[in-house]
């Protein structure tokens, strides 16, 4: 039986070699927020959601709908000059048909899994099926480290 290390193992303990601190011990961030509908939310609407620092490497994002305001919406990021926009690089199509959480690592391939943002980044919400429902309150949480 051999024994194996990741990457970041090997280079920190094996190697010498300088690693990011949220690789090996990273403290998890939060952005928390609430969009609360007062209108529908139409196809193409865009909900700021918040700002990821430089250097975020997102390890989770979750979206918990409201159950009286049908519609899907997908949960993404602006382009910021580094990375490109990704409209449903989180999340995609979220439904508010039933009250309902979704996670990020409920997909397989998602794109802003364990992805490292180089430039302050905007969280954006954004609408694929308008609401037909005009109350309730979408809450948001992604959890990142910063490397």
């Amino acid at each position: 039986m051999a024994t194996k290390y990741s990457t970041q193992y090997n280079n920190a303990y094996n190697n010498g070699v300088k690693v990011g601190e949220g690789d090996i011990d990273g403290r998890v961030k939060n952005l928390y927020a609430e969009f609360v509908l007062t209108e529908v939310f139409a196809i193409g609407d865009i909900a700021k959601i918040g700002k990821l620092p430089k250097g975020a490497t997102v390890i989770e994002a979750i979206i918990v709908s409201p159950a009286d305001a049908t519609g899907e919406y997908d949960l993404g990021w602006a382009a910021n000059g580094v990375d490109a926009a990704d409209p449903n690089g989180f999340i995609d199509a979220a439904m508010d048909t039933t009250a309902q959480i979704k996670k990020a690592t409920d997909a397989a391939n998602n794109a802003g899994l364990f992805k490292t943002f180089g430039a302050e980044t905007e969280v954006e919400l954004v609408g694929t099926v308008a609401t037909t429902g005009t109350s309730g309150t979408i809450k948001v949480q992604i959890s990142y480290v910063l490397v």
